[in-house]
Parts: structure tokens; sequence; C-alpha cells
């Protein structure tokens, strides 16, 4: 009876020593995020001086998005207004003239063939 008594003891302190490293763990972790806390309020007045600055290139980026568009819908309005310009393929063969010299058997026939 005493050697449970004496393990159930064990077991509790050992539970009391976890208990008390779980709460130097969140203790650590609750100065780490305090520390975190303190960089971003010495980051914030940057970051307040800096956001204008951001503004006016958002807007200008966006201003040249919409130019960008507008002239893109001219474009395209402008090529729809004026007929285009094609070129239309020749259809009609080019013969060359076969002179005297030339001599006429196809090309797709032999040398030798006299008759097509």
């Amino acid at each position: 009876m005493l050697a449970r008594v004496q393990l159930m003891l064990a077991i509790v302190q050992l539970m009391l020593a976890i208990v008390q490293l779980m709460l130097v763990i969140v203790q650590l972790m609750l100065a780490r995020v305090q520390l975190m806390l303190a960089r971003v309020q010495l980051m914030l007045p940057s970051v307040q001086l800096m956001l204008p600055r951001v503004q006016l290139t958002l807007a200008i980026v966006q201003l040249m998005l919409a130019c960008e568009r507008l002239n893109s819908q001219r474009a395209t309005s402008f090529k729809k207004l004026t007929p285009s310009a094609i070129c239309r393929p020749k259809f009609s063969a080019i013969v060359c003239p076969i002179s005297d010299s030339d001599c006429r058997v196809p090309k797709f026939t032999p040398a030798f063939a006299f008759l097509p």
C-alpha cells in the first residue's frame, strides 16, 4: 500500500514538473509575441509614411491601365470602321513563253520517253 502511495506521489510530482515546464514554454512564447509586437510598433511610423506614396503609385498604375484599355479600344474600333487592305491572291496562271529551243517534254515524265 505504501509503495502505491509513493508511486502515485511520484506520478503527481512528475505531472507537476510537466505543468511547470509547459508554463515556462508559454511564458517564452508570450515574450516572443511581445517582441514581435514591439517590432511592428517600431515599423508602424515608417509604414504610415510610405502609405501615401504607395497609394499614389497605385493610382498612377490604374491610370496607365485605363489609358491602355482606351487605346486598345480605339485601335479595335478604328480597325472596324476602316476597310482592310486585303491583297487578293492571283488565281490566273502565269505562263512563260516556250522558245523553240526548249524541249516540250513534261517534267514528270522521264527524259528518254518520246511519247507522252
